[in-house]
């Protein structure tokens, strides 16, 4: 009897042993090969994040180009327009454009994101200001001069500092 228990220690301690030795040493390689992995797919989500905000940035430059008043004039005053239709044509074309690029706030700075609030709204407001004061019935191009004339020496600013605050926060990712 004491010789089958030897015989069985004999071959189940070194047995045993070289069971926990895989044991750990498998343990340690599944686990270096879930880091590397995790490592892996990390570096390509950086690169996908990194893909999605400059995209983001992107549309919001095109947002501030679309809704400059230059270019709201050029795309949407037809010769027939009324000051009214052309007043109202404006302002739903500048919150479509705003609300049709909202998502991009998730991927901006929340500072970015109230200067491209400020820069729509200021717009917004000359297109009121300038309307106020006209014939709602005559001909849209008193109005589109007025927005002209007070965009190029008051509103022009909103957007371009829109533009260059979308353009030091692309910098920062770069």
């Amino acid at each position: 009897m004491i010789e089958l228990i030897k015989t069985v220690l004999l071959v189940f301690i070194p047995t045993g042993l070289i069971a926990w030795l895989v044991h750990n040493m498998m343990s340690k390689y599944i686990d270096q090969q879930r880091f590397m992995q995790l490592q892996t797919k990390s570096q390509s989500n950086s690169k996908d994040i990194l893909q999605i905000k400059l995209q983001a940035y992107e549309r919001l430059a095109l947002c501030m180009e679309r809704i400059d008043i230059r270019q709201l004039l050029i795309r949407i005053r037809m010769p027939h327009m009324s000051n009214n239709d052309l007043q109202n044509a404006l302002m739903v074309a500048v919150q479509q454009e705003y609300e049709h690029n909202m998502i991009q706030q998730l991927y901006v700075s929340d500072q970015l994101w109230e200067i491209i609030k400020a820069a729509k709204e200021n717009i917004l407001k000359l297109i009121m200001v300038e309307s106020e004061s006209l014939n709602p019935n005559a001909n849209s191009q008193e109005l589109a001069d007025n927005l002209l004339k007070s965009y190029m020496s008051d509103g022009i600013g909103s957007i371009q500092t829109a533009l260059k605050a979308i353009k030091q926060e692309t910098r920062l990712l770069l």
